[in-house]
């Protein structure tokens, strides 16, 4: 009995293997490859918003500065609950470290240059379309660095 399941399924292998890399094929044609080619092909830049490619660069090295100010914010609660207080306490602690790490990173990084944006402190109703659209550009910019890049993330998605 296993002898004739096994020879079934060793003649039906190549018919399996045949299905299953035809179905692969045809679902990412028709899923990925075929939509991106069109729409790279009619220049259609309505499949992507615009973002400005300065701040995807802000944004790419904004994320791993972001986890050290993290881990730092951990380190300082470490050792306060070494130095004798309690965990309620250097949990504080961390709030406090992650808080203030984070800002001065994004004083750091990204402030100056949206400012180049819009400069700061310009009145809100001084705020023309122009520069709103521009803002809008730049934080799509920061926040596509932001995002994570995996070997399959072009032109198919994130």
């Amino acid at each position: 009995m296993i002898q004739k399941i096994r020879s079934l399924l060793l003649a039906e292998r190549k018919t399996l293997l045949l299905v299953a890399v035809t179905s692969v094929a045809s679902v990412g044609l028709t899923g990925g490859a075929i939509p991106a080619a069109l729409r790279w092909w009619r220049g259609d830049s309505a499949a992507a918003p615009a973002l400005d490619p300065r701040f995807v660069a802000i944004g790419r090295s904004y994320v791993p500065e972001l986890g050290e100010a993290y881990s730092a914010a951990w380190e300082d609660g470490a050792k306060a609950l070494e130095a004798g207080q309690g965990i309620g306490e250097a949990l504080k602690v961390v709030g406090r470290s992650w808080e203030q790490g984070r800002a001065k990173l994004f004083d750091r990084l990204v402030t100056p240059e949206l400012s180049k944006v819009i400069p700061d402190g310009k009145a809100e109703s001084e705020i023309e379309d122009g520069d709103k659209e521009a803002m809008v550009r730049a934080w799509r910019g920061l926040a596509g660095g932001m995002k994570p890049r995996g070997r399959l993330s072009w032109p198919f998605g994130r």
